[in-house]
């Protein structure tokens, strides 16, 4: 971020305005654009208060941002979790099916085969527990 000779920051400058507008400082010193097509980044409007030295306002405030960041690959990796382990819960379906339908499976590879398809279902719910716990 550009700086002029007094320490303030410069929002907006451009080949049209190369001087751009000076730093106000009541306000958030995020740079910010519009929802326009080509917009030039402005100045937050929000009023300061938040983050280091107060510079920041609350929806900018750095660490809120890292902690919003945080929040949602927890959810993200929950999610993910939810879905390995539903996949993982079919698989072993599917091999206790196997194994109930034909080629002469002896008893204990049935159990074993039962025993996956229990523990994999059990790490489904306590997947989905904890991804309700993060949206909750």
């Amino acid at each position: 971020m550009e700086k002029t000779k007094d320490g303030l920051r410069i929002y907006g400058s451009w080949a049209g305005n190369p001087t751009g507008h000076k730093e106000d400082v009541t306000r958030c010193i995020e740079s910010v654009y519009g929802n326009e097509r080509g917009a030039i980044p402005h100045q937050c409007d929000r009023k300061r208060g938040h983050g280091e030295d107060g510079l920041y306002c609350k929806q900018h405030d750095p660490n809120k941002v890292k902690a919003a960041a945080a929040d949602r690959t927890a959810r993200y990796e929950a999610e993910n979790a939810v879905t390995n382990t539903k996949s993982d819960v079919w698989d072993a379906a599917e091999e206790v099916f196997r194994s109930q339908v034909g080629a002469g499976w002896e008893l204990e590879q049935q159990r074993r085969a039962i025993g996956k398809l229990v523990a994999a279902y059990g790490a489904f719910e306590r997947a989905k527990e904890h991804l309700k716990k993060l949206r909750g």
